[in-house]
């Protein structure tokens, strides 16, 4: 029977570090989708500060002269 007790151990041993690693993965797995989440974010307020800044100087208003269609496609139309 001692070698039953071994393989056993064995066999535990290995399911502790099964699960160790699992929650390690998972844990790994938070973090990316909370920095994708943060980056996505963060891209969004540049492109509404850049938004506002064309607003502000005129620019905006120039570009929706000149080719109308740019609000039409989402490029400025979506941030207001």
């Amino acid at each position: 029977m001692p070698s039953h007790n071994s393989k056993k151990a064995i066999h535990d041993d290995d399911d502790a570090e099964f699960e160790k690693m699992k929650i390690e993965i998972e844990a790994s797995q938070e973090n990316a989708l909370s920095l994708c989440t943060e980056k996505v974010l963060l891209a969004q307020q540049a492109c509404e500060l850049v938004t506002n800044l064309l607003f502000m100087t005129g620019v905006l208003e120039i570009i929706s002269i000149v080719n109308p269609s740019l609000f039409l496609h989402g490029f400025v139309y979506e941030a207001f």
